[in-house]
């Protein structure tokens, strides 16, 4: 029996493995970007992180995160204090860990565990709401754990798991709640754009040009 991925025409598979260095490429992008605000800066590197499982789904948007890991452990500097195999000694490391995660999540939510090609299913707002939660909710888990265990059993200083949390998750909601929002909109905008660009051969056509369609495929009858 065939399964759901094998019956995606290859095409379709070339174009989402496009995508996905591109999403590969604007988290690099993401952890050098930083917008003042009173509290913490922001950062759009989980704002790419949340929108590849939304855009590519679970598989091909965790891959994206996958290969970005996988590169910054490899040397290069592409993670916000540099790379390579030493990075996991890092306090922050578990916000990196939690990357592939997060988007798997979200996307799972979002377009359930088939591979179905590339395509955005109209969704209500509370299913983008839980799913774009649920994949923060695994950066902060992971992120907020390994800064607290780094700090204690590694660095050997004292911090307390409430500090971590404030530190780490916290004073960083805000702002998270302000991309989840960007996020869901720019889903539902490139939703509506698909959706109405699969209904333009015959609908949206001029008539001559519905003509000429038809004529065309009589043709080759």
């Amino acid at each position: 029996m065939q399964s759901k991925a094998a019956a995606v025409p290859t095409r379709e598979k070339l174009r989402l493995l496009t995508l996905t260095s591109l999403f590969t490429a604007l988290t690099v992008i993401g952890a050098f970007i930083r917008i003042p605000l009173p509290l913490v800066p922001l950062s759009l590197q989980d704002f790419f992180v949340l929108l590849s499982g939304n855009i590519l789904g679970p598989f091909f948007g965790a891959l994206s995160q996958l290969l970005y890991l996988g590169l910054g452990l490899a040397g290069l500097p592409i993670f916000a204090n540099g790379g390579g195999p030493a990075y996991v000694l890092q306090p922050t490391f578990g916000y990196l860990l939690g990357f592939p995660l997060a988007s798997f999540v979200a996307g799972v939510i979002l377009h359930g565990r088939f591979f179905r090609g590339f395509s955005l299913p109209e969704r209500p707002l509370s299913r983008l709401i839980l799913a774009n939660a649920a994949g923060v909710a695994m950066i902060f888990t992971l992120g907020v754990i390994y800064l607290w265990l780094s700090t204690n059993f590694i660095l050997g200083s004292a911090l307390s798991f409430d500090k971590a949390a404030w530190m780490g998750c916290i004073v960083f909601l805000p702002g998270s709640a302000l991309k989840l929002a960007v996020i869901i909109f720019l889903y539902r905008k490139l939703q509506a754009r698909l959706a109405a660009n699969a209904s333009l051969p015959f609908k949206s056509y001029p008539k001559q040009s519905q003509a000429i369609f038809s004529e065309n495929l009589r043709s080759h009858d």
